[in-house]
């Protein structure tokens, strides 16, 4: 791929959270051995992690994915699942479009990920910035505070019949044009929120849900539907339009081949009516687009960028950032980074120069305040604020950055306490738990009271196979700080993955959620039914409300979630 310049890469890496978010395509397909394997690779090598359904294929498409088993892909799931009174004849003649959408929105509540990805084996999906994975620019688009995501198609076109199974995709295919009107809706990707999603009312084209926030700018939907002439043969005249179902066909969808056929097309395009690619031009289109789009409407609405700050965003984005739960923590850290940055703007426009300005306890939590004041002062006119924010950004990242040098060439953790915690939690994501638990234990006595400190403890002990010392951790960290008792529940769910409660029959309660007051009862009940009916952010939060009420329910709560865990 071509390289970019550096005016098109993102200058908002800085505001990826301390943990990514995790992200799971869901890939329906038929028959796509010649292209299943890159399309799982390519998903997982972006961070993602896949599960596939499909489709009765009677290729190899099973046998070329089972490859990536464990080492990404989830699970291989046959769809539709055989039904009594239904012979392997009638499931393999029927693409049932519909079933499969409404299996997806099943799999996307089960599956326990942060983001979903509505995808086909027949794509290869790119953020907007060729700096950063799909998995980070998801995380980029939910630290800025949207939800959901659009894509724009390029159908890649075969010029000839060269294409082999087994070929990359990006280097065989040069040529496209652009989707058509009816793919110009490609919400595809959302964040899961707990809120209901419907992607069959669009024929999958866009997941619609209360409070959708959709990221301005496209990512891209690189789709390569037919790949010679013999395949597009195969495909639209054998293994699609045959299998398509009346019904589904009546109400409007699968007619986009409609025309192929009628013409009698021979499946290879004539390049000169073709685009050929160029990552560098695509890319510079979109993003002017959305820029222009934004200066339009900035213009119409007559947005205003002079408000103040809004501090909540703020606090949720050190918190995400800094890998620690809101709270007062966050919300003393902000007051203290905030003032900080008052002094080095003081500085600054004292001598000219960030170069004499301390260095604040909190250096992370100063640059992002002084990122978000330097994006409003250019878009107020305000130039030379604009300088002096980005001037002390920029001398704060140099400095992190030979500090992070120095301190991976010494082994030196002299970290401060938001550097340390954000640094032992992604040492803990990525699994590397005694290099996590000796920078944790560097602290010495410094962070031992801090309840941060005590819940990636907590992390460790679950993830050692600890599950007492676990629970004895996360009790008192959620004592010093109950709110950060919904931050433990949301691991340990996470831990469970998408399988339901073992043992879960009826209404009955566990042994140890069982107490006197018929109070407390009645919500421990609650959020017991909302763990076991697959509602973890309800449960959560009724947790929450008992614990609240009675922190003696702590420890119940904890055990409730060990026992889980060693019933999966």
């Amino acid at each position: 791929m071509t390289s970019l310049p550096h005016s098109m890469l993102t200058g908002l890496r800085a505001l990826l959270p301390a943990r990514l978010p995790r992200v799971v395509a869901i890939i329906a397909a038929f028959n796509e051995e010649d292209v299943i394997g890159q399309a799982i690779g390519d998903l997982i090598e972006n961070g993602c992690e896949v599960y596939l359904m499909d489709n009765r294929s009677t290729d190899n498409t099973v046998q070329i994915a089972s490859q990536w088993l464990n080492r990404g892909l989830l699970h291989i799931e046959s769809f539709p699942p055989e039904a009594p009174n239904t012979t392997a004849e009638q499931l393999d003649k029927q693409f049932l479009s519909r079933e499969i959408l409404l299996r997806k929105v099943q799999l996307a509540k089960e599956l326990g990920a942060d983001w979903i990805i509505n995808t086909d084996a027949d794509e290869l999906r790119e953020g907007p910035w060729t700096d950063m994975s799909l998995r980070e620019t998801f995380g980029l688009v939910d630290a800025l505070g949207y939800s959901a995501v659009n894509f724009k198609v390029l159908n890649f076109r075969p010029v000839d019949d060269s294409f082999s199974a087994g070929d990359d995709l990006r280097e065989r295919f040069a040529y496209f044009e652009p989707g058509e009107w009816v793919n110009a809706l490609q919400i595809r990707a959302w964040k899961h929120t707990g809120a209901e999603i419907d992607i069959t009312s669009s024929g999958g084209h866009n997941a619609a849900f209360a409070d959708q926030r959709v990221f301005p700018v496209p990512f891209l939907l690189r789709h390569y539907p037919i790949r010679n002439s013999a395949h597009g043969r195969r495909k639209i005249l054998k293994e699609r339009m045959p299998r398509y179902t009346r019904q589904e066909r009546d109400i409007g969808w699968h007619n986009h081949y409609d025309a192929m056929v009628e013409d009698q097309h021979a499946f290879i395009w004539d390049r000169s009516q073709l685009t050929r690619f160029d990552p560098v031009a695509v890319r510079a289109e979109l993003l002017g687009q959305t820029f222009n789009a934004f200066l339009l409407a900035a213009s119409a609405t007559r947005t205003s960028f002079s408000r103040p700050t809004d501090e909540g965003w703020i606090m949720r984005h050190l918190a995400e950032h800094l890998g620690i739960p809101e709270g007062l923590a966050v919300r003393e850290l902000y007051q203290e980074a905030f003032n900080e940055l008052r002094t080095m703007l003081e500085i600054f426009q004292r001598d000219k120069s960030a170069t004499n300005c301390p260095t604040p306890k909190y250096p992370e939590a100063v640059a992002a305040i002084a990122r978000v004041e330097c994006a409003k002062a250019d878009l107020n006119g305000d130039y030379r604020l604009s300088f002096m924010w980005q001037a002390i950004a920029d001398e704060l990242q140099q400095r992190q950055f030979v500090n992070s040098n120095v301190t991976s060439n010494t082994g030196d953790t002299s970290l401060n306490p938001a550097q340390l915690l954000a640094q032992a939690a992604a040492l803990i994501d990525d699994g590397a738990l005694p290099a996590a638990y000796e920078l944790l234990i560097s602290s010495g006595d410094a962070l031992a009271a801090e309840p941060v400190f005590l819940y990636q403890l907590g992390r460790i002990g679950v993830l050692s196979d600890m599950p007492e010392d676990a629970i004895n951790i996360f009790e008192e960290a959620a004592r010093l700080e109950p709110q950060l008792l919904q931050t433990i529940i949301g691991f340990y769910q996470g831990r469970l993955g998408p399988q339901q409660a073992a043992g879960s029959t009826g209404n009955a309660i566990p042994a140890s959620l069982q107490v006197a007051s018929q109070s407390l009862q009645t919500f421990l009940q609650l959020a017991y039914l909302a763990q076991t009916g697959k509602r973890p952010l309800q449960a959560q939060e009724l947790f929450y409300q008992a614990a609240l009420q009675a922190p003696e329910v702590i420890r119940p709560i904890l055990q409730f979630y060990t026992d889980l865990l060693a019933a999966n």
